[in-house]
């Protein structure tokens, strides 16, 4: 199923783009980024319209469901990330944004991901964190944790916690590894986005529903 970004996801997208400018700059134009789980590129178009970069998407449906855009402002190719991150040339940026938790063989997603940047090249990931505090306050009372599934429905099959989502970005070989929560209230109550969220999930990622890293390369 192709999936179009809703309010939600740009929010996340911006909280993203927010963490990684903190920690490396401002994002020049020129900048080439590879998107992996693209969707339908509604991440590289926010990216192309607001920095100017040189967007190149992943995923794993057929070059003929892109959806026609306003623009060909991204490239897009088919791939099996789990497997493979099939580039050559340089790569100063990689997001992915909720898609580690779909990847059964974690070391070598991260891996590849680390040999395709350049050196001080970035990576940005964002993914469920089962230490929520909505997980912290459900699971004591018997309550199975979000996030998680115990059949295949959208196929989460590793969850993180923020502590091990540093020690493994750490241990793949990235530095200056920085955290902070997408939000600390829920969305279905509309309080996702404000102001408040928004502070608690700076202040105490590991509350939060989804995590946001920024690592660099040496």
């Amino acid at each position: 199923m192709i999936e179009v970004a809703g309010d939600d996801d740009d929010f996340r997208f911006r909280r993203c783009l927010a963490l990684l400018e903190e920690q490396a700059g401002k994002i020049r134009p020129g900048t080439v980024w590879l998107d992996l789980g693209c969707h339908q590129g509604q991440l590289l178009r926010l990216l192309v319209r607001s920095r100017g970069v040189r967007g190149t998407g992943f995923d794993d449906w057929d070059v003929a469901l892109k959806l026609p855009g306003p623009d060909d402002s991204w490239e897009y190719r088919q791939a099996d990330l789990a497997e493979d991150l099939p580039w050559s040339g340089p790569v100063q940026v990689i997001s992915a944004l909720e898609v580690i938790e779909h990847i059964v063989d974690t070391d070598g997603f991260l891996r590849r991901a680390y040999e395709k940047l350049d050196r001080g090249g970035w990576i940005v990931i964002s993914t469920p964190n089962i230490n929520s505090l909505r997980n912290r306050t459900i699971v004591p009372l018997g309550r199975y944790p979000a996030g998680l599934e115990y059949r295949t429905v959208i196929h989460h099959v590793r969850l993180y916690n923020a502590a091990v989502l540093r020690e493994h970005l750490l241990a793949t070989g990235f530095e200056a590894v920085r955290l902070r929560g997408v939000a600390c209230l829920p969305f279905w109550m509309g309080l996702g986005q404000t102001r408040v969220s928004q502070a608690l999930a700076d202040a105490f990622p590991a509350l939060s529903a989804n995590l946001i890293a920024v690592a660099r390369k040496p």
